[in-house]
């Protein structure tokens, strides 16, 4: 689809002028008048819209230059009809300035049309245009202003996407295409009795593009949301404006409290009358109900709003199925529950509702508070205050200035500290529906997350309180669904809990109401003045089962009161299952009560802990970076442990006995220096399933005894492991390996397992590589390799070559931070091989001969890489892309490689972030078909940044980009091949690929340079790749000049250690 120019400039900023026309028709007469102009403007006639074009609409005598100027002012599109001589007429050339002079200045929309002319012509003034502004210059002069303005119009006219005649079957698809389009625009920009509505437009837009006017379809559009958001004014805003389009009507509000209330029965009969539908026959139950409706509409145009539905079981019986309805309607749903769209088989498309941006919730709150969209004098700051706590909520906004409406300064200060210790009560109200219709566990989890864990990690969280009991995944997906939580998608960071301030608000309040003045009679505590009261009382306490206290922060230490002096003491508390204390300080814990899950308690400062010989449930004990010396003394009996957390123990002396928790699956001992000794009773835990040694011992125990269930083994740090003793055979379950010396792995039981990660580095000063690849010959299971750091530096090792080719199920190579010159294994002869990381291999010339099945290559930060070998190896990956790429599923192939200037093969190229390419004329099909872009990056960033690729604006992939690490300060090049399958969709136009990087100021100001995009068609892939493989002389040059360099030197394993691949040396 078409975007319009000029959608930036037409915000609500600027001021609604007089409007004559709709549409102001700007084409070649001799080209089109007869023709397609004639077609186009008949077919925006049909569609009730008011179409100025210059031989109908001017009366005559008039001068028409001044008509023609008044007209375009008073349009509200412009659609220029770009046909080959349209250049050739200075007429036409003066109606496109002035078209784009109204639409930088009074918001005109553009709409342009390529009629058999190429885009790029037009953009570049090139072919027909070219010479046309020949004979312009001839005649006003090269250095004319007059000239020059026309060339500054077409360019800014045809660097938009538009309407390209090309790309379209025949010219009818082509007309009803454009009419259609502006008629939707048209529509969302008609009057409304709905006033005041701040923010709509852009969000009215996405629903009526969903909506799809005109087509014969039914459709289901679901408008999903939080309490409040706005979804019913959005819903009604749409009813108004397009209800005239259909011949039959019905905006149903609160179906959800009109049930509860009223019934099903009474809801269907509704919908028939206001679709006025004289049903002679009456029912009583739903089934008679469906039947009627179904009957009633199903030959009629129907658009039906259902407001406000919470249970897929409404619309079974009041939107039942698509065949319901006659052809062309629409029904609306909106919903707090994503899911019961999901569930409903006809819903099409689902509109999410967002808060409004910052700008637009501080316009709609003053038109409130102070009736205008500014705060008055003296008010700002705390206009501002509110603004932030509502957190781009309509509705809170709304209630929130209304109250506070014609009151003093000082009434809004009271009034502002009162809203932030207990919720308005119309809005706690209105969000308090949402939390009302969730069930037990969905309940728990709601408020755990609004007190304790809102902006922490999801995985943190979960893990938690799935070890509490609950199920936890499920009910967090319901809570997303519901629109009660969303998850924060951060590309430096794991996945964040996000919560809206007004949600987690109403959740503590909800928990504060069990009882306000006894925060011993609470299920939940997590202020430090209510916790230190219940500690203070010591009373039997039957009703508090979760403790949260986070004090990691000296800037919070200041708020603990008494709390780090005193003893604690739980005893009294019969149903605590939680308790998590990270960085208090308290002397002495008192006693850990039996009936706890999960005991947290980082930064701990005693050196033992309490238990008692009791019988305890706890689940998971964290007491990383704590104090501890012996955790317990002897045989505890913990049957429920699974997870013991002592990392970073510095003053940790030996492992406890353990015989008491033989379901034990994770051991985390990592930089427990003091450590030298590991109790026998590890030997004979069966379950366990993951241990870290990093940085701990110095050698691995000689008897680790029957810990087959290990899958994780982490022994880097451990500096004088020279070699894996025999009992590791014990290992049968081992998956993951990790060392920092290089060892032979001849001890590893290859016949009852298969390793499938190993990570190994070796900062020695004589790595043992070979030993360490010769003994992966028989790891066919391994998947992830990564060598850091682990190849000789010295020259005489320059020229060995190992082939790894056994490892047939390789998928991810990581070989960066090595200081080779060329990669010293074989990487074409892994078949499966998807990703390779060479960053910050600062030495390496040549880039290795690349597997088809490649998908993700990282070289950043290698400095010395030849470009000719870069140029060479990125046409050559990009035809073995096209010729292996899946054509059912997205397939997106990746390179971030250092480069000053984009391959001369890429025939598009383009200044700034962008290039503008359409889809191949001689191209049957997109099944055969990729596209390269290449985009030139410079710049820095201290961050890990992550860029996105767009279309038109829009991103059209679903796969992740890799990511620029920090450190990265030169000019790079990153490469992105899409199959076919990524943008069948987007070839009806002459489209725009853009890369998007986040901007954070100081800390990242990488910018694209240069974009460039080129077809590869699979069939032509290997003549593609003879002509632009040009340097393989440069490249056996490079090649010759590095075994030069070094020295030969007899190889330690002649079966490990080949020849270069003549394939690298010779083209």
């Amino acid at each position: 689809m078409a975007s319009f120019v000029g959608d930036e400039a037409s915000s609500s900023s600027l001021m609604p002028r007089p409007c004559t026309y709709k549409v102001f028709l700007s084409f070649r007469g001799k080209d089109t008048r007869k023709g397609f102009t004639s077609h186009l403007y008949a077919a925006l006639v049909n569609r009730g819209i008011t179409t100025y074009i210059d031989d109908k609409n001017l009366p005559k005598g008039d001068l028409i230059s001044h008509e023609l100027l008044k007209a375009i002012e008073e349009s509200m599109f412009g659609v220029i009809v770009l046909s080959p001589n349209y250049a050739s007429s200075t007429w036409c050339l003066d109606e496109l300035q002035k078209i784009v002079e109204c639409n930088n200045n009074l918001g005109l929309q553009i709409v342009a049309v390529f009629y058999h002319v190429k885009p790029c012509d037009v953009r570049h003034q090139i072919g027909a245009f070219e010479e046309a502004f020949k004979k312009h210059e001839l005649r006003f002069g090269q250095e004319s202003d007059r000239v020059r303005r026309w060339r500054n119009a077409l360019k800014q006219v045809a660097s938009y996407s538009n309407w390209d005649s090309e790309q379209f079957k025949n010219e009818a698809i082509l007309v009803e295409s454009i009419a259609q389009h502006i008629h939707e625009r048209l529509i969302m920009k008609l009057p409304s009795s709905m006033k005041n509505l701040v923010g709509i437009d852009s969000r009215l837009e996405q629903v009526v593009r969903h909506i799809g006017l005109g087509g014969n379809d039914v459709r289901f559009i679901g408008i999903c949301g939080m309490g409040g958001i706005g979804k019913t004014t959005i819903s009604r805003r749409v009813y108004e404006t397009i209800r005239s389009e259909f011949k039959a009507s019905c905006f149903l509000a609160n179906v959800r409290e009109t049930c509860e209330k009223r019934g099903i029965v009474q809801i269907q009969k509704q919908l028939l009358d206001r679709t006025n539908i004289n049903s002679d026959t009456s029912f009583h139950d739903e089934f008679e109900g469906k039947a009627i409706i179904c009957d009633s509409l199903c030959h009629k145009k129907v658009l039906l709003v259902l407001d406000d539905v919470d249970d897929g079981g409404l619309l079974e019986n009041l939107a039942g199925e698509q065949d319901w309805f006659g052809p062309g309607s629409r029904i609306i749903i909106t919903t707090r529950d994503k899911h019961v769209l999901e569930v409903h088989g006809a819903v099409n498309r689902i509109c999410k509702v967002e808060g409004l941006e910052q700008n637009e919730a501080l316009e709609l709150f003053c038109l409130k508070a102070f009736k205008r969209p500014k705060p008055e004098e003296g008010y700002m700051d705390l206009s501002k205050e509110v603004v932030e706590y509502c957190d781009g909520l309509p509705l809170a906004l709304v209630v929130l200035g209304s109250h506070l409406c014609g009151q003093t300064i000082d009434v809004w200060r009271s009034a502002i500290e009162k809203i932030k210790s207990f919720p308005h009560d119309k809005i706690f109200n209105t969000l308090k529906i949402s939390y009302d219709g969730l069930d037990h566990s969905e309940k728990n989890i709601f408020l755990d997350i609004a007190c304790f864990f809102k902006g922490r990690e999801k995985d943190y969280a979960t893990n938690i309180l799935r070890r509490c009991g609950y199920h936890a995944e499920a009910s967090i997906s319901a809570l997303i669904n519901k629109s009660l939580l969303s998850i924060i998608n951060d590309d430096k960071y794991a996945d964040m809990l996000g919560m809206h301030d007004l949600l987690q608000d109403m959740g503590k309040h909800i928990v504060i109401q069990e009882s306000r003045d006894d925060p011993s009679r609470r299920s939940r505590l997590w202020s430090y003045t209510d916790v230190d009261l219940v500690l203070a009382q010591n009373k039997e306490n039957e009703a508090t089962h979760s403790i949260v206290l986070y004090n990691m922060y000296s800037e919070i230490e200041r708020n603990w009161g008494d709390l780090d002096i005193r003893d604690l003491s739980f005893s009294n508390m019969f149903k605590l299952k939680l308790l998590i204390l990270d960085g208090v300080k308290v002397p002495i814990l008192c006693n850990i009560p039996c009936t706890l899950k999960v005991l947290h308690w980082k930064g701990c400062p005693m050196e033992t802990l309490p238990f008692t010989d009791g019988r305890y449930e706890l689940v998971e004990i964290d007491l990383s970076y704590s104090k501890i010396v012996q955790l317990w003394d002897g045989k505890k009996v913990l049957k429920l442990l699974q997870h013991l957390n002592l990392s970073f123990c510095d003053k940790l002396k030996q492992t406890p006995d353990l015989s008491g928790a033989p379901n034990l699956k994770t051991l985390n001992l990592h930089r427990c220096e003091e450590l030298n000794y590991i109790h026998p009773s590890l030997a004979h835990h069966k379950s366990l399933v993951e241990l870290n040694l990093m940085n701990c011992i110095e050698e691995l125990p000689t008897t680790p005894g029957r810990l087959g269930g290990v899958s994780e083994l982490d022994l880097s740090g451990c500096r004088k492991l020279t070699s894996l003793p025999l009992s590791l055979a014990c290992f049968v379950g081992l998956k993951k390996l990790e060392l920092s010396r290089f060892v032979e792995l001849s001890c590893v039981p290859y016949s009852t397992h298969g390793l499938e990660s190993l990570t190994a580095y070796d900062k020695s000063d004589n790595p043992n590589i070979v030993g360490l690849l010769c003994s992966l010959s028989r790891l066919t299971s391994l998947s992830t390799l990564k060598l850091y750091r682990c190849f000789p530096t010295s020259r005489k090792e320059w020229n060995l070559y190992y082939n790894l080719g056994h490892l047939t199920s390789l998928t991810d190579l990581d070989l960066s931070r090595n200081y080779f010159l060329r990669v010293p294994i074989s990487i074409h002869e892994l078949p499966r091989l998807t990703r390779l990381n060479l960053n910050d291999c600062r030495f390496l010339k040549v880039l290795p001969e690349l597997p088809s099945s490649l998908r993700e290559l990282q070289a950043q930060r290698c400095h010395s890489l030849d470009a000719s070998n870069v140029n060479d190896a990125i046409s050559k990956a990009c035809c073995g892309f096209a010729e292996s790429a899946s054509q059912d599923r997205e397939d997106v192939l990746q390179m971030l490689i250092p480069g000053k200037e984009i391959p001369a093969w890429f025939e598009h190229q383009e200044q700034d972030d962008g290039v503008s390419v359409s889809f191949p004329h001689n191209c049957p099909s997109t099944e055969i078909i990729t596209l390269a872009l290449c985009f030139l990056l410079d710049g820095f960033t201290f961050l890990q940044e992550q860029p996105s690729v767009v279309c038109n604006g829009k991103e059209f992939i679903n796969t992740s980009l890799l990511k620029m690490s920090p450190g990265t300060s030169s000019k790079q090049l990153f490469i992105v091949c899409l199959n076919g399958f990524c943008f069948s969709e987007q070839l009806c136009q002459d489209n725009r690929f853009q890369m998007l990087v986040p901007s954070c100021g100081y800390f990242n100001n990488i910018r694209v340079l240069r974009s460039g995009a080129c077809w590869v068609i699979k069939q032509d892939s290997e003549g593609f790749k003879k002509r632009k493989s040009k340097t393989g002389k440069r490249k056996a040059t490079l090649e010759l000049e590095i075994d030069m360099m070094s020295h030969s030197s007899p190889s330690r394993n002649k079966m490990l250690v080949v020849a270069p691949p003549l394939n690298e040396l010779e083209e």
